[in-house]
């Protein structure tokens, strides 16, 4: 600000004056000078120190030279140690020349006589204004030096350069990206370090918002040793006060590596989702080698899938190689300037496949990372899905293991089971045809039991002495025989022709074995030539152990259904027997037990008595009398009533039959009629009174075929009832004897 302006300027001036008459006159002369100041006067040591123990810090200082025990230099050290580096000046009366060039050589900034006063406020203007000035180079300077350590401190390379590109200041990160020292920069036209540098205006935009203020490039760069780079540059142009352009500054950043993991991350994101889209090892491989394409277009990739259980060939993606070729990542190749990459896929001692990827060298990404990033993850997922396909095999394997189990049951005949099943063994195994030999009994020879997927019937029935042939040989050897490749003619006649009709090429024959012993010979034939894995071996093998098995438990089975039948037809036997022998020791009653047995059977039916518990109230119909065993003849055949002592007795033969009877677990269904036969729906019946439906069913339904018989047969003391007469008793005793519904039913079966 100009000396003059320091008048209307609100400043602080500090008065160090001993003599009050010189005080006086400066603190009037500074009144009127600089009206709106605060000036404060100290007429010695004592009064300074207070001003500023009180924090006060003057703009200006004006102190007399000489003072008492004190002078002006002491006043200046004074202030200048609590680091007030205000302007100070010396207004006195008497001060010679030389000591006012000490004083100023010792930060004093002028020095004013008394008895020239007027020039004191140009004076504070001048020290004033000088004072401002040096403050601000001060600042410029510091300003300047921070910015030199920042520039050079900064991690991206800078450099200033002028519109005609000559480089004026880099830093030394600009040296060690650009590879070029600072001495050989002032002569580099600093245009031919940047990947495309852009049309700067030369003069400002001024205050148009819209202007670009700097100006952003990418793109491929090379160090001076011709290393390339991917490298981002910014540019920032600098005008001078006239608003032409005077300097140009340019920021390089070398983002290889941000681009490097970009790609990774985009890479690893699109792989993670095609390998959670994709479960076709075949497919993932193709969309694998259609990625690599698009995104560097200037590689060759190739992909190649070792054969699958049902293929013969090895799948390929991409561009073929030779598989002797092998190496590490980066490992040269032999096509100069180029890189290889190369990875098996193995799944514990099994290859899935190998990729392979031949790349340019010259490139400013590690493509060598990036592509075994890619190999290890596809490797992992085609990993994945073959362990999760042989584990899917064996989960199928075994289910058609247990199926096999499921299909021969045990109540199947061979004939109903035999078929169906080859037919699955043929799909299963992916066979053309298979038939299934078994032993003969009492025979070193087999026979063709059951074939499947023949066009002829030339083995049907076939029989083939154990050691003939490839079946007979596998019945002897209990091995697997394998023959991948049939040659039409080289064995006997009959097998020959068989091979020539169906145009067999290949044929496997698996022995059939239960407990150590040749039971039979699973036979597969193919109509192509076909090698297979060992796990197709072992799973026919298991296939056949499986067949026998349950050919075996079928044949178990059977023999027990035969040995339970006979069983059962002697029990039957048995009882029909003792019901005869109740017949034939109660001459009254005699046959009386087959006719009942037959009408229990018909009610039965007619009420939907399930057929299994109609069996049982068939054998409780027989033996509803056998309790009478126990009953002495002279009660049993007495010819007139009884008495009620003989009544007791007769009343018992129920609980009798319930004795005999319990003790046998084959009868013990069938109770109910023996024991509660004489039971009535009032009550009213022995042995223990059961009223209603406490009454079984059997029970209930027998006792009306009972009494029916029993009224429409002869006996010594009267003669049989005529039919209506019997269903019109039956009737009337509906409710009290009978149960209602069963009467019902039983009426109309009769009437029918």
């Amino acid at each position: 600000m100009a000396s003059s302006e320091w008048q209307g300027a609100p400043i602080d001036i500090l008065v160090i004056e001993d003599n009050p008459d010189d005080a006086f006159l400066l603190l009037h002369l500074l009144g009127k000078s600089f009206p709106l100041s605060e000036r404060f006067h100290a007429s010695g040591r004592n009064e300074l120190e207070r001003y500023l123990a009180q924090g006060n810090r003057p703009d200006i200082i004006l102190s007399d030279w000489s003072l008492p025990q004190f002078n002006g230099l002491a006043a200046l050290e004074i202030l200048r140690s609590r680091g007030i580096d205000a302007p100070f000046l010396i207004v006195s009366g008497k001060i010679g020349e030389e000591a006012a060039i000490a004083a100023i050589r010792q930060g004093v900034f002028d020095y004013v006589l008394k008895d020239n006063l007027a020039r004191l406020p140009t004076a504070i203007g001048h020290a004033l204004d000088q004072y401002e000035n040096e403050k601000k180079t001060k600042l410029n300077n510091a300003t300047l030096a921070l910015q030199a350590t920042a520039l050079r401190a900064a991690p991206d390379a800078i450099a200033i350069f002028t519109p005609d590109g000559r480089i004026e200041q880099a830093n030394p990160a600009f040296e060690e990206l650009t590879g070029y020292a600072s001495g050989e920069l002032q002569n580099v036209d600093i245009r031919t370090l940047c990947i495309q540098a852009p049309a700067i205006p030369q003069e400002s935009a001024g205050d148009d918002l819209e202007a670009p203020r700097e100006w952003l490039v990418c793109g491929l760069a090379k160090t001076k040793n011709g290393r390339l780079y991917l490298e981002e540059e910014k540019f920032c142009p600098v005008y001078g006060p006239t608003g032409i352009l005077a300097h140009i500054v340019v920021i390089k950043k070398d983002i290889s590596a941000a681009e490097q993991r970009k790609l990774e991350l985009e890479q690893d994101l699109w792989l993670s989702t095609a390998i959670a889209q994709v479960k076709n090892p075949g497919v993932l491989c193709q969309r694998v080698v259609s990625f690599l394409r698009d995104r560097h277009p200037d590689c060759r990739c190739g992909i190649r899938l070792a054969p699958a259980l049902e293929e013969q060939e090895a799948l390929w993606f991409g561009e073929p190689w030779d598989m002797d070729t092998q190496g590490e990542p980066g490992q040269a190749t032999t096509r100069e300037g180029w890189r290889l990459l190369s990875r098996d896929f193995i799944l514990g001692q099994e290859s899935l496949g190998s990729i392979r990827v031949e790349y340019p060298e010259d490139s400013p990404i590690d493509r060598g990372k990036l592509f075994d990033a890619l190999a290890r993850q596809l490797e992992g997922a085609i990993q994945r899905i073959g362990a999760q396909r042989k584990v899917a095999a064996q989960v199928r394997n075994i289910a058609f293991l247990q199926l096999i189990g499921r299909t021969i049951s045990g109540d199947m005949d061979f004939e109903t089971f035999a078929a169906p099943l080859l037919r699955q063994i043929q799909k299963f195994l992916d066979a053309d045809a298979v038939s299934l030999f078994l032993t003969d009994k009492d025979s070193a020879t087999m026979t063709c039991r059951a074939q499947s997927g023949f066009r002829t019937n030339l083995i049907e029935g076939s029989v083939i002495n154990y050691g003939d042939s490839y079946v007979g040989q596998a019945a002897v050897q209990q091995r697997i025989i394998s023959m991948p490749a049939l040659v039409p003619g080289s064995e006997e006649k009959a097998f020959a022709n068989l091979i020539e009709c169906e145009k067999f090429k290949s044929q496997y024959c698996a022995p059939i074995i239960v407990a150590g012993k040749t039971t039979g010979v699973l036979e597969v034939f193919s109509r192509k030539q076909f090698s297979p894995s060992p796990e197709w071996t072992i799973l026919f093998d298991a296939i056949a152990a499986q067949t026998g098995l349950a050919l075996d438990y079928n044949a178990i089975y059977a023999d027990l259904q035969r040995a339970y039948l006979d069983l059962e037809l002697s029990y039957e036997a048995t009882i029909e027997g003792w019901s005869a022998a109740m017949d034939y020791r109660d001459q009254e009653t005699e046959g009386h037990s087959k006719r009942v047995t037959a009408l229990t059977f018909s009610l039965a039916s007619r009420l939907g008595i399930a057929e299994d518990r109609i069996a049982q109230y068939g054998r409780g119909a027989l033996l509803h009398d056998v309790g009478k065993i126990g009953i002495p003849d002279n009660v049993l055949k007495k010819e007139g009533p009884l008495n009620d002592e003989e009544w007791a007795l007769m009343k018992r033969h129920p609980v009798i039959a319930y004795d005999l009877l319990s003790r046998i677990p084959y009868l013990k269904d069938s109770l109910d009629i023996p024991l509660y036969h004489h039971e009535k729906w009032d009550g009213s019946g022995y042995p223990k009174g059961l009223k209603g439906e406490d009454i079984p069913i059997a029970a209930r339904l027998f006792s009306v075929v009972d009494v029916f018989d029993a009224l429409t047969s002869d006996r010594p003391y009267r003669r049989a009832w005529t039919k209506p007469d019997t269903l019109r008793y039956i009737r009337d005793q509906s409710g009290k004897q009978f149960d209602p519904h069963v009467v019902d039913v039983f009426i109309k079966m009769i009437g029918e």
